[in-house]
């Protein structure tokens, strides 16, 4: 060995490079892995719809899971949006709701939370059967599959 400082400063190389990941996976510019797009992974913006405003057939739709009665999500494409309708299922009494509190595009797969609302123990809710519905519209999502998780509120304890 001629010269030793050239062996300890190229050891000295790679093992910077090992230790820092030189060499990929990350695009610099998003954080996201190389060939991916920022709309492969992200948190979609959406907005509440008013059921008197949805579009016809959004709002037949609507009718058609209310007449079911059964849990269920649905999306449907409608004047350039796609229309999210998240229902609980048939629940007791008054006093339940159903809020979408996040939406994320996962590559080709669109994941819908929800969580349900119960009347806090001890209310007055009126006593009536209820189907507890919520719809949001989203920036037109097509070519993709939607999963609807939807968090249940434990029902109150029996006396």
């Amino acid at each position: 060995m001629k010269n030793p400082w050239k062996v300890i400063v190229m050891l000295l190389l790679v093992l910077m490079m090992g230790i820092t990941g030189c060499g990929g996976g990350m695009s610099r510019d998003h954080g996201t892995p190389q060939g991916k797009t920022p709309q492969d992974d992200m948190n979609i913006p959406f907005r509440q719809e008013s059921l008197q405003q949805l579009p016809v057939e959004v709002k037949k739709r609507w009718e058609e899971i209310q007449a079911t009665g059964k849990p269920t999500g649905v999306a449907v494409h409608a004047n350039e949006r796609t229309y999210v309708i998240a229902a609980l299922g048939m629940r007791p009494t008054g006093g339940y709701r159903i809020e979408i509190q996040r939406i994320h595009r996962l590559g080709h797969t669109v994941v819908v939370y929800a969580k349900e609302q119960a009347p806090p123990p001890g209310s007055l809710v009126t006593q009536v059967i209820t189907y507890p519905v919520t719809v949001v519209s989203i920036p037109l999502q097509t070519d993709v599959t939607f999963q609807f998780r939807i968090k249940t509120a434990r029902p109150p304890a029996q006396m």
